[in-house]
């Protein structure tokens, strides 16, 4: 049976028709007009030369249209190469450049910043002009899990670019893996997932594929600047929220509305972290504000997928503690010649791990992937150890292999 994200959401759009799948302050699509919609962005692509094996360069967007094409370009047998939403035009010709991709897709760019040997479409050209095409799988195919599901560029303390190639298979263990700690079935039947986390980011992209996969109505924000907005979207008609949020988003709400923020304490269910460490402070202030929610911070990297979660307001006083093991990941302390030791607080080491979530590699960087990744376990320099109940410890970190964080 194939699992990737395509064939679950293909078969949503049948069994689940009339449920809402994204929805944004602008508008809402059902999985049946979701799908239509990829399909359809899948035939515009193709239409216009772009095939299997292929590779696209799309600048994020919050936005059901980002998604669109975002699994469009799947659907097609290509490969989206996920940028920032505020790359500037010369770093996404460098980029694509170095991907030898020959398409740009954005919101809005200005073309003439554009060579002219790149092609490019916004989104909402794409879904216009796509109207008149199939809205079906005609002529199309399900990508196979072990193909190339995306390249999702991350940017390391050098400031160099490094694409993460992750195949679908990868992709699906992470989303699952969220989708289970989070009960994200649950959340599919009573509630929603209200997301501002950029949809290029590893956290991003796996929390909604999580939904989706789960059967769920991902609520799509365009960043929190606006607290008005983000009200109006914990207001969405349901019985139960789960919300991502990242440390800096949380600590504006509990310090510059926790009047307003701790009116939803009952209908927030669980809050999923993570991409930075968060403040004893904010954990004890959060806890006392939201007393009946669970707080996720998981950790992990796009290099590796999701690797532990920690729920802080159920593990109290586990200082440097980034969670437990989640299933099929396997963690590894070893010393500087990567020889395995047992670890302890007393005699740590440099964490490695093992899973299903591991990426192909860095896009055309043998050498460079070679440096962490060896015999499908991801190295890294992150200083810690792991106690008899699978809880991870991390003390220190000395590269921007694994964000010690979370995701």
């Amino acid at each position: 049976m194939n699992n990737t994200i395509l064939s679950v959401i293909s078969g949503y759009a049948v069994t689940k028709s009339n449920r809402i799948a994204v929805v944004s302050n602008k508008e809402q699509l059902t999985y049946s007009e979701f799908w239509k919609e990829i399909c359809r962005a899948a035939h515009f692509f193709r239409k216009n030369g772009i095939n299997k094996g292929d590779l696209v360069a799309i600048k994020a967007a919050q936005s059901p249209s980002y998604l669109i094409c975002y699994y469009g370009i799947q659907l097609a047998g290509a490969v989206p190469c996920a940028l920032e939403q505020n790359m500037p035009s010369s770093s996404t010709v460098q980029v694509a450049s170095k991907l030898k991709a020959d398409t740009v897709i954005s919101e809005k760019i200005a073309v003439n910043d554009l060579p002219d040997n790149l092609k490019y479409f916004s989104m909402q050209e794409i879904r216009s002009e796509s109207i008149s095409l199939a809205d079906d799988m005609s002529g199309l195919e399900i990508p196979s899990e072990s193909d190339t599901q995306i390249i999702m560029f991350t940017t390391g303390t050098t400031g160099a670019s490094k694409g993460v190639e992750i195949s679908f298979k990868a992709m699906a263990a992470s989303e699952q893996k969220i989708a289970d700690f989070l009960d994200m079935k649950y959340y599919a039947e009573h509630g929603v997932l209200i997301t501002p986390t950029p949809l290029n980011h590893a956290k991003g992209i796996w929390e909604t594929g999580g939904m989706l996969r789960s059967g769920g109505t991902v609520y799509i924000l365009r960043g929190m600047a606006d607290l008005n907005t983000y009200f109006k979207a914990l207001d969405y008609p349901c019985e139960k929220l789960l919300l991502s949020l990242v440390p800096a988003n949380l600590r504006i709400l509990l310090t510059m509305v926790p009047d307003e923020f701790a009116k939803y304490a009952d209908r927030i269910g669980d809050i999923k972290l993570g991409t930075a460490p968060l403040l004893e402070h904010d954990k004890e202030l959060s806890i006392k504000l939201l007393p009946n929610t669970n707080f996720h911070n998981a950790y992990g990297s796009s290099e590796a997928g999701i690797l532990t979660n920690l729920v802080y307001n159920k593990h109290t006083g586990l200082e440097y503690c980034i969670g437990q093991l989640l299933p099929n990941v396997e963690a590894i302390v070893v010393d500087d010649d990567r020889k395995p030791i047992k670890s302890s607080k007393e005699n740590m080491g440099k964490l490695a791990f093992r899973s299903n979530s591991v990426m192909k590699g860095y896009y055309n960087e043998p050498e460079l992937t070679a440096e962490i990744l060896e015999d499908g376990i991801v190295y890294t320099n992150d200083f810690g150890y792991v106690d008899e109940n699978g809880f991870v410890f991390v003390r220190g970190r000395a590269d921007d292999v694994i964000n010690t964080g979370g995701l």
